[in-house]
């Protein structure tokens, strides 16, 4: 992580998350036309297998809390159900804004703190021991994963 500050590569893994997040979109409306649904809901989370492991790079609370309230609505199953409204599609899109509204604080923050190092040291410890898994994420060639291949 010597070539690139820590900042740098908050925002690299915030635009990935957030492409992985569009991704998302995309399939969800996929999802709520189609006949093919399992299909679709397991690509879906795989997409969100991905965000979870960006997110537990970041290490921030609060992005962890959106990914454990998304786990316990859909332990709660039933429970949820709001006739006409598919409780899949509602819990990806609620993970998704809560995802953008952490996401953008993180943001904020990144730009704002002024290194604390304890962090810092942590932050680039989990980004080599996670390097691999980031760059199977990535599509190769592209901007993200000549990037997270340079570190």
């Amino acid at each position: 992580m010597s070539r690139y500050r820590q900042t740098d590569v908050v925002v690299e893994l915030i635009e990935l998350c957030q492409d992985r997040m569009d991704e998302i979109r995309q399939q969800l409306s996929y999802y709520r036309a189609s006949v093919y649904k399992d299909e679709a809901a397991s690509h879906i989370d795989g997409l969100i297998v991905q965000l979870r492991l960006i997110g537990g790079i970041l290490n921030d609370d609060l992005l962890k809390e959106a990914f454990k309230d998304f786990d316990a609505v859909a332990r709660r199953g039933i429970q949820n159900y709001i006739p006409g409204e598919c409780s899949f599609s509602q819990r990806v899109t609620m993970l998704l804004a809560s995802m953008g509204e952490h996401l953008r604080r993180i943001h904020v923050a990144n730009f704002s703190n002024h290194g604390d190092k304890t962090y810092a040291l942590e932050f680039a410890k989990n980004l080599r021991k996670h390097r691999t898994e980031l760059l199977q994420i990535c599509r190769q060639g592209t901007r993200h994963w000549a990037f997270f291949q340079a570190i």
